[in-house]
């Protein structure tokens, strides 16, 4: 409840960990709304996992390669002056 209490105050998200079961989870929803994850969604995998599983569900954007090359050649563009840069990440 104090953390509950706490999100609520500060207006954050609460994540609850160890969700395992179907009890666990009725139990933590009664408290309220909130986020949770354990192994009652799924057990931890790899990233290569992950993009098997996603690409069999055919949930997985790939890019061709032409568009990787055209997007790596825009990003080292400059002016001529400048050093080349490294493409941006998603975050920048």
């Amino acid at each position: 409840d104090a953390i509950l209490s706490l999100g609520r105050g500060l207006n954050l998200p609460i994540t609850a960990e160890g969700i395992e079961d179907e009890n666990i989870l009725e139990a933590l929803k009664k408290m309220g709304q909130l986020k949770g994850q354990g192994y009652f969604y799924g057990r931890p995998e790899t990233a290569d996992q992950v993009c098997e599983r996603l690409a069999l569900q055919g949930k997985l954007a790939t890019p061709r390669e032409s568009d990787i090359a055209a997007k790596i050649d825009a990003d080292v563009a400059g002016s001529g002056d400048e050093a080349p840069r490294f493409p941006k990440t998603l975050s920048q």
